[in-house]
């Protein structure tokens, strides 16, 4: 994976805006216009021009809130083609602006906030690791924004600050969610399904086995349709997987099915091959 981007929240916003401006989608930059005449306001004001000033101090935005090589805004999204029916691989950074290795970390962020504009769909995991002492916790989200054979992987980081990084390869795509869902130490789950309280983690770990990675995967489609949700139970122990089933409610039980351990890797793989979910929970797909 490449990194891209450490950024705030506030300064994903800016780059974002400045993005889409360049596509000819959004408003012009806030800079010059009067607040908000309320308390909020004013501090949303005075965030966003504090995000800008960080961004045109790292050499990432111009003075007048563009993307630095952004080289005009013609330009077409990831995969567009231009007048001639080609492609559109993204070479009109300007060489006035940046050269050589400056050049090529412009392509990595304008390529980086292409795919996350443009996926097709995003996984999204959000877990709880608990290890072997009960003060020992670690929560995280990580997106997976998903387009034509590249990914964006965005962690979330609990003070709303993101790294993003850029992915040309498939496996790595598969690489970056089992990183942070399945434990090298996980075994596969054995017997009958077993149902559980989702929201009773407590109790949920005692009847699974002790699962040390407690996370939910699920898969955002480009217009905002949650589907193919799951709730992963992984340690090593056993692994169990349930497929979370919207009308039944938040607080119902969940049958949980054994799995092995490349089932999360199987997973990705069938989102990425159909851009949408595959089914699974059916008899025979969880473990095999």
């Amino acid at each position: 994976m490449i990194l891209a981007l450490a950024v705030t929240a506030a300064e994903l916003a800016e780059l974002e805006g400045a993005h889409l401006r360049s596509l000819g989608v959004g408003e012009e930059p806030l800079a010059g216009r009067s607040p908000v005449g309320t308390a909020a306001g004013t501090a949303a004001a005075a965030t966003a021009a504090e995000a800008r000033r960080s961004l045109v101090a790292r050499g990432l935005l111009t003075a007048d809130g563009s993307l630095v090589g952004e080289g005009g805004r013609d330009r077409g999204r990831v995969g567009d083609e231009d007048e001639d029916g080609d492609e559109d691989e993204d070479e009109d950074v300007d060489e006035d602006d940046v050269d050589g290795a400056g050049a090529e970390a412009v392509l990595v962020v304008r390529t980086t906030l292409d795919v996350r504009v443009s996926a097709t769909c995003t996984i999204v995991v959000e877990r709880l690791v608990t290890a072997a002492e009960p003060d020992q916790v670690a929560h995280g989200v990580r997106l997976v924004h998903l387009f034509d054979g590249l990914a964006c992987v965005e962690d979330v980081g609990d003070d709303g600050g993101r790294h993003l990084w850029l992915v040309p390869d498939p496996e790595e795509v598969v690489g970056a969610v089992v990183a942070v869902t399945v434990p090298g130490d996980a075994t596969p789950g054995e017997g009958a399904a077993r149902r559980a309280a989702a929201h009773r983690p407590d109790a949920m770990g005692d009847l699974l086995d002790g699962p040390t990675v407690l996370a939910t995967l699920s898969v955002v489609a480009r217009d905002g349709a949650i589907s193919g949700e799951h709730l992963l139970a992984l340690g090593p122990r056993g692994c169990w997987v349930a497929h979370v089933d919207s009308p039944r409610g938040p607080g119902a039980d969940l049958d949980f099915l054994p799995a092995d351990p490349g089932w999360v890797a199987r997973r990705v793989r069938d989102v990425q091959g159909t851009g949408h979910p595959a089914p699974v929970g059916e008899e025979g797909t969880m473990a095999r």
